[in-house]
């Protein structure tokens, strides 16, 4: 084991980082009575106060009751559980909260929840749009955790794969009958969904790793997740370069008193990172039968509440954030983008970004007239954080935008991977300055990896630039209605384009500087290649085959005012410009 540790030791301190944490793998699933606890927090303040630098974890399966919380006074450390250490989490909390910390490397860690954060069940009776369902054996009851699913996830009853081809939310009015019947009803009329099928209702309550406050230069290696409450990794407003090497997210052993295996690994995404001024690398890892998307990179969009006399305007941030301020840094580029379109109306600097105490006047009818993310409309004062920010030359119209590109999770790296069995999309990346190499796509209901801003819903920024996709191998995927929704706006196995409001001629070319080259696409709905919203984007030696398998998607993107044609590479004349063909670019017949 020494030698181990000192080549460990010595790959962390060759990436500059100092730190590893000991929680491994072998999850056996005995009875609870037979799992020991373990106190995480004191097992990792005991060994700091014999100045231990790298922590190494008992081996073997424990119980953990609460988050381990590392604030500012934990730094240069490493935790590792020699891949020999499995936590379980018995409340659907996170393992870890990086709340400040420095220098910290998690290692050799298996993660999984008991109680699981999802249960699963069988369709028993169809009658009309009412449909029953029974609880598989050794899985959570029906309490309420998972009666507020996000969505019902299905699954074929033959395959125990993702049974495509429904609308997202195709179900309505989830009940309880018994703790382990209930019922639910059809959204539309449906011969898709079947006596036998599958279901899962996941419960988003949470994330397994929560990083904020600054945390800086956090590695993550050797580590696997079972399920996860929500994100498995979620960052925001963090600080200096986050790794990502080895991690596996996948679908954990079966539950004692089971007999029907687990239908999906996380709830939510697998890593997301927002508001940060450097991007993460990835690598080497393997996320998969996720209930979201496999990466999510992006910035904040901050609308224009109220303009000021000065010059000065106030600006709204769901949650409650009080250290954008730390982020977002004056002389920062800040784009000023319409409404309806998010066009980029002009480029100025940050004079000024600082958080107000109060509500400074503004109403919640204000706040929800320009805010469009659901975190606001679903809840009620003071569910937010006003700004008052100043730009240099300039002063923006209320009900304009802003986002700012240096901190929207820049110069990210993602190689080396695999993506595969997610709900909606391996990489959705709203970043700039970035890598995307020789990583592997396979049975993905949208886009394998779709590149650009999602303003209008989802309040996440923005227009990309300057990215390279090269190398990549994307199988399968853009395999669900969802693909080629006329609510959905790319529509394709790699998909350059933008959210704005619905409507014509509402999609504008912002996305630029983005080089596609030595792609191969084997398999997808739609198009291999769709870009919507672009210039200066270069197709070289990209290689298709069985494309646009899709046996309807005459409507796709029809609310954007998109005449979406079935063509091996779509390009959207409306909204592009500059779109560079390579000889290289052979086309299939």
């Amino acid at each position: 084991m020494l030698s181990y540790v000192r080549n460990l030791s010595q790959s962390f301190l060759h990436a500059g980082m100092l730190v590893c944490l000991v929680l491994a793998c072998n999850l056996s699933v005995i009875a609870a009575s037979e799992t020991p606890n373990l106190d995480l927090r004191k097992y990792i303040d005991d060994a700091l106060a014999k100045n231990q630098r790298m922590i190494v974890l008992p081996a073997g399966t424990f119980h953990v009751a609460q988050t381990t919380v590392l604030d500012h006074r934990y730094a240069d450390l490493t935790l590792t559980g020699l891949n020999k250490t499995t936590l379980v989490m018995t409340r659907l909390e996170p393992l870890f909260f990086f709340k400040g910390c420095r220098n910290i490397t998690l290692d050799g860690i298996t993660l999984d929840y008991d109680p699981l954060p999802f249960t699963q069940a069988s369709i028993t009776k169809i009658t009309g749009k009412t449909v029953e369902f029974q609880v598989h054996d050794g899985y959570p009851r029906l309490t309420a955790a998972y009666l507020t699913t996000h969505q019902l996830l299905l699954f074929d009853k033959d395959s125990r794969n993702w049974k495509w081809g429904h609308k997202d939310n195709w179900q309505k009015d989830l009940k309880r009958i018994t703790d382990s019947t209930g019922q639910f009803t059809l959204a539309h009329p449906s011969d898709h969904v079947q006596v036998g099928d599958l279901i899962c209702l996941d419960s988003r309550v949470g994330r397994a790793f929560f990083l904020r406050d600054q945390a800086k230069d956090i590695a993550f290696t050797n580590i696997t997740l079972f399920a996860a409450p929500g994100l498995c990794f979620d960052a925001r407003r963090t600080a200096g370069q986050h790794r990502f090497n080895n991690v596996v997210v996948t679908r954990g052993p079966t539950p004692a008193g089971a007999t029907q295996a687990r239908l999906i690994s996380s709830s939510a995404d697998g890593i997301n990172y927002a508001d940060t001024r450097q991007g993460p690398i990835i690598e080497n890892c393997d996320l998969s039968w996720m209930g979201d998307d496999g990466v999510n990179l992006h910035g904040s969009v901050l609308p224009v509440i109220r303009v000021d006399d000065d010059g000065s305007f106030l600006t709204v941030m769901g949650w409650r954030p009080k250290d954008l301020n730390k982020i977002i840094l004056p002389g920062d580029e800040a784009r000023v983008l319409a409404s309806k379109t998010f066009a980029v109306a002009k480029k100025l600097k940050v004079v000024s970004f600082e958080p107000m105490e109060g509500l400074e006047g503004v109403s919640m009818a204000q706040v929800k007239r320009y805010y469009h993310a659901a975190s606001i409309h679903e809840m009620g004062l003071p569910s937010f954080i006003l700004y008052r920010m100043k730009l240099a030359d300039g002063v923006p119209k209320e009900g304009q935008y802003i986002d700012v590109p240096g901190a929207s999770c820049p110069g990210y790296s993602i190689t080396n991977s695999r993506f595969a069995n997610h709900r909606a999309r391996g990489l959705r990346i709203m970043a700039s300055h970035g890598t995307i190499s020789h990583n592997t796509f396979e049975q993905i209901q949208q886009a394998a990896i779709y590149l650009g801003p999602e303003y209008s819903s989802w309040m996440e920024g923005g227009w990309v630039n300057h990215i390279s996709v090269f190398g990549n191998k994307i199988r399968n995927v853009c395999q669900g209605s969802p693909a080629w929704s006329q609510y959905y706006y790319g529509p394709g196995a790699i998909a350059i384009s933008g959210h704005p409001d619905q409507g014509d001629n509402m999609i504008y070319p912002g996305n630029h500087n983005i080089i596609l080259r030595d792609n191969h696409i084997d398999g997808s709905g739609v198009s291999a290649i769709a870009i919507l919203a672009g210039e200066q984007i270069l197709l070289k030696n990209n290689t298709f085959s069985r494309v646009n398998t899709a046996s309807s998607t005459q409507n796709a993107c029809r609310s954007f005012g998109v005449q979406y044609q079935p063509v091996p590479i779509f390009i959207w004349d409306k909204a592009t410009r500059q779109i560079q063909i390579d000889p290289s670019q052979a086309l299939p017949n």
